[in-house]
């Protein structure tokens, strides 16, 4: 069993190897192999959005529920944590194969999209996220977001924290943006978020946050530290390729990445 390391309130897990199915998701196809012995000072942070950023969870598994439901199907929590961990088209993959439903995946992923855009329009933030936004743009960290989302739907997600989200220098959607051609696992999406902060920083100035399994060997791959806070019934297990995994970013200690500590200074959460 790995050694699990403990920082504060913080568990730390190393990972010494690669490879082995997880969750449906070779680990194996991350290219570079990762062994944490310590964490590297980094300069810029980059955040995916759904799950990272917006709690938009709840609203996905009601409607996952829902369209399975209709078709005859239940959604197990087996299914579920596999599920929970993965984008939109390869959750649906996952859910054709797994129980057999006789609708292609693409007609599923595309409905799945249209009854969840209504609901997107009222996320919260995830727990630590703006104190941990302030904290860093008050002290002039650069910061993207890399997203697999459309820009339309990243738009209407991101509507009632218009003002917050002033603090990222750009947001890369890699469903529309003509630079993306490849979906997470591959790192492409953020060699183009890294490419387009102003000073241009190495993939090792830059650290990753991330919830899923195709985030976290992306970041990987793209030669970054990746923070990874798992979605509730997932494996922690799963995501042992992490640099550090948390339970919320209530728990991220900045100064662990060469970043500025928090101090006595307000800000509401």
């Amino acid at each position: 069993m790995e050694e699990i390391l403990k920082k504060g309130n913080l568990m730390v897990e190393p990972c010494k190897e690669e490879g082995g199915e997880i969750s449906g998701i070779l680990l194996r196809t991350c290219k570079r192999k990762y062994t944490l012995k310590h964490y590297r000072p980094v300069t810029h942070c980059i955040f995916d959005l759904d799950g990272t950023l917006l709690a938009t969870d709840s609203v996905y598994i009601e409607v996952y529920r829902k369209m399975l439901a209709e078709h005859g199907k239940i959604l197990t929590e087996d299914l579920l944590r596999i599920v929970s961990a993965m984008t939109n088209e390869n959750s649906w993959k996952t859910s054709v194969k797994q129980i057999q439903l006789n609708v292609p995946w693409r007609t599923l992923a595309e409905e799945y999209e249209k009854r969840t855009f209504e609901r997107l329009g009222h996320c919260k933030l995830m727990p630590g996220v703006q104190k941990l936004l302030l904290h860093l743009h008050r002290h002039e960290i650069p910061m993207a977001i890399a997203s697999s989302t459309a820009q339309h739907l990243y738009r209407r997600k991101s509507a009632p924290h218009t003002e917050l989200f002033k603090v990222f220098h750009h947001v890369v959607c890699g469903r529309s943006d003509p630079a993306v051609t490849e979906n997470k696992p591959d790192p492409e999406i953020f060699t183009v978020c890294m490419d387009r902060f102003e000073d241009k920083p190495k993939p090792c100035d830059c650290l990753i946050f991330e919830d899923t399994l195709e985030g976290l060997s992306a970041a990987i791959d793209a030669g970054s530290q990746c923070v990874v806070i798992p979605p509730k019934g997932v494996y922690r297990q799963d995501f042992r390729l992490a640099t550090l995994i948390l339970n919320s970013l209530e728990e991220f200690q900045p100064e662990l990445f060469g970043l500025p500590k928090y101090n006595s200074e307000a800000y509401n959460s």
